[in-house]
């Protein structure tokens, strides 16, 4: 059986990988090639669109680790220190409460 933890720092590779795309679109803002200067409202549109999907990859990667830990039993929630009800509470937490 895995123990499971529930951080705000723990991301699965898909939630890193797309962390650094948002860097790279961050810093390469939609421009040509040959192009000196990127526009400021252009890096600034790369830059939240790039927070928004990261935000929305974290959210569902937390998700996903709530309702994992609903589905241990209740001998790994016992390791954990953690009883059934603790368990469905963090499940049922809203997306924007980590």
């Amino acid at each position: 059986m895995a123990i499971i933890y529930l951080d705000d720092f723990a991301r699965s590779r898909e939630t890193l990988a797309i962390n650094r795309r948002a860097r790279t679109v961050a810093r390469t803002a939609p421009c040509e090639k040959n192009a000196q200067k990127v526009e400021p409202e252009a890096r600034v549109a790369a830059g939240l669109l790039a927070r928004l999907r990261l935000w929305r990859a974290r959210a569902r990667h937390r998700a996903a680790l709530r309702f994992e830990l609903l589905a241990q039993p209740d001998s790994v929630l016992a390791d954990c220190g953690m009883t059934r009800e603790d368990a469905q509470r963090e499940a049922a937490k809203p997306f924007w409460r980590a």
